[in-house]
């Protein structure tokens, strides 16, 4: 398909921000409540172990990745706002429903997981698709910060709030509140600026028309990079305890406070050099993976949790802004849904391969191989992705739609 395609209309207002900051939070805060709720869930029914506490989260990870193929188009075709009202009600309803699926059996909650994380890719596909096109090019940067730091936000009062209302085994109110937080994703979605390019018309004939291919490129690094702070978040617990570290919580908020600090009041650095900006931040992420692989007591992992965080804070949002920038407003759906792909196979392929590694060689060389793959990430990006057109400009491209 070829043809032209109008600017999307920006909005700075003070309102139309914080609403897609709501939004993001309440949608990372709804994801939050299973992880306090969730294994106690599974537990309660009968035949549920770790293994299956395992399943019953891969399945919200299969629904995520089943919809991101679709979901770029669906925003590209019918616009952002509605993805967002769409994913939101689904996903209050897929919640809602967790409970008396468990009732039935593993199955029927392993299905209700399934939809939840397919609606949850419908709706983020598209408020972070808004994130990007909504703000003018001066604030971008600023506002796109706000909103990568609002996944710390919501993971943080996600597990708080399914504590206080699961209360003695209050799986309903728990998953009830589960309801309200995707509720009010969906109600923000009502009131969130449609800046869905006009004359936009995009086609479903193939496979290039539901990946693309300039994201698919910042995706390799992107899925290398989510592998990196994977394998911290992963594994710090085991790693911790083996050098006689019981209590490695203070080492994971420490990471996650660094990455929401910086997110939310560093974001300037994403106008910059970004080549230098995502250079980095890969270089640091490989620093921490070498620091952990060197570890000798709390004191190491303190530091490798604080090199992880800086980098993790900048990495995810650099190359989103790169991709972004690098492609027409007509297609900007499809590139987030094509990154945000990338992103979760890096999740989901990492634990289990690392953990092949850990197993078989030790946390300190499945460190030391992790941070070799981050170098190779970044020969990558400074050969395949350099040259970009967003790896050099913040400002919206004004061209022609086409694969």
């Amino acid at each position: 398909m070829s043809q032209p395609v109008g600017e999307t209309p920006h909005n700075d207002s003070f309102f139309a921000t914080t609403a897609v900051i709501l939004a993001s939070v309440t949608y990372f805060a709804t994801a939050g409540v299973s992880f306090r709720v969730l294994p106690q869930l599974v537990k309660d029914v009968p035949g549920g172990g770790n293994t299956e506490i395992g399943l019953a989260f891969s399945f919200f990870g299969f629904g995520l990745l089943a919809g991101r193929p679709f979901v770029g188009y669906l925003n590209d075709r019918f616009g952002r706002s509605p993805m967002v009202v769409l994913g939101g009600l689904g996903a209050a309803v897929a919640q809602f429903t967790h409970v008396p699926a468990a009732e039935a059996g593993l199955n029927y909650l392993y299905s209700a997981r399934f939809l939840a994380g397919l609606f949850g890719s419908v709706m983020y596909v598209g408020l972070a698709t808004i994130a990007t096109e909504m703000p003018s090019p001066e604030r971008r940067a600023q506002v796109f910060g706000w909103f990568a730091a609002s996944t710390f936000a919501g993971f943080a009062i996600g597990p708080v709030a399914g504590e206080f209302l699961l209360g003695t085994d209050n799986f309903s109110q728990a998953y009830l509140g589960a309801s309200a937080f995707a509720l009010t994703s969906a109600i923000a979605g009502f009131v969130l600026p449609e800046t869905r390019p006009p004359d936009v018309n995009p086609n479903l004939g193939g496979l290039s028309d539901m990946f693309d291919a300039t994201a698919l490129k910042v995706g390799l690094t992107s899925f290398v990079a989510i592998a990196g702070f994977m394998g911290f978040q992963g594994f710090i617990q085991p790693w911790g305890e083996e050098l006689g570290v019981v209590e490695v919580g203070s080492i994971i908020s420490t990471y996650a406070v660094v990455a929401l600090l910086l997110r939310a009041f560093g974001s300037k650095l994403l106008d910059g050099d970004r080549l230098m900006v995502s250079s980095g931040s890969v270089i640091l992420l490989a620093v921490a993976s070498l620091i952990l692989a060197a570890a000798q007591n709390i004191v190491w992992l303190f530091a490798g949790a604080v090199v992880m965080g800086i980098g993790s804070a900048y990495a995810t949002p650099i190359f989103m802004l790169i991709a972004t920038d690098s492609r027409p407003p007509g297609v900007r759906a499809r590139v987030v849904s094509t990154l945000v792909l990338a992103n979760d196979l890096g999740s989901t392929a990492a634990i289990p391969v690392l953990g092949i590694i850990a197993d078989t060689a030790g946390f300190r060389t499945m460190y030391v191989v992790l941070a070799g793959l981050i170098a190779l990430s970044l020969v990558w990006l400074r050969t395949g992705v350099a040259q970009l057109p967003g790896m050099k400009t913040a400002l919206p491209l004004v061209a022609t739609s086409g694969s």
